[in-house]
Order: C-alpha cells, then structure tokens, then sequence
C-alpha cells in the first residue's frame, strides 16, 4: 500500500474498517434525521459528532503514528574483535611530532 512497511496491511484495514463505521454512523443518523417533521427534537447532537470523530481520529492517528521500528545496531562479530592488532601507541615508532613553534633552530656546540 505504501513505503512504511512498519505498519502492516492488517492495521490499515482495521483503521479503514473504523473509518468506514464512522461514516456509516453518521449517514444513519443523517437520513434518520432528514424522514422525521421539522418540529421533532433530533436524535443525535453536534457533540455525538464530535465525540465519534475524535474517536476514529485517535484510532487512525495510532495507525498513522506509529513509530517506525529502531534500526539494529551494527557489532563486530566476536571472532573480528579477537582477530585485531593492538592499537599502536604513541611510543610505537612514531616519528616525532614538529613543535608548534616550528623546527628548532640549530644551536652552537662549543
């Protein structure tokens, strides 16, 4: 259906389905509404509404929301790990690092 494959077909149909009873909800009651007289009092409130559509829109939002899952993080396996040289320090036959001053000047030897 889409490129988030965390969210699986079954959970987008379920939401659909909620969505889907939703409409159909206010549908009856529009049409119950619309075949009564003008003067009878209405069966259902702006409030019904309300409260039926917050309630698929926090059904949908769960699907639409959910957090996609944390990738795995990548380990050496155990035998790469043994397999390594020590790091070299810095004692290591390291060439000397210049100064920051620049290169020594050279001095007289008496």
């Amino acid at each position: 259906m889409g490129t988030d494959t965390h969210i699986t077909t079954e959970e987008i149909h379920d939401g659909l389905a909620k969505c889907d009873q939703g409409l159909q909800w206010i549908q009856s009651q529009k049409a119950e509404y619309e075949g009564q007289p003008r003067t009878a009092e209405a069966k259902f409130s702006l409030q019904d509404v309300l409260a039926k559509a917050d309630s698929v829109g926090v059904d949908a939002k769960k699907v639409i929301n959910k957090p996609k899952p944390k990738a795995p993080q990548a380990s050496p396996p155990p035998a790469a790990a043994q397999n390594t040289p020590p790091p070299a320090s810095e004692t290591d036959s390291a060439p000397p690092k210049p100064s920051p001053e620049g290169p020594a000047a050279p001095t007289e030897v008496d």
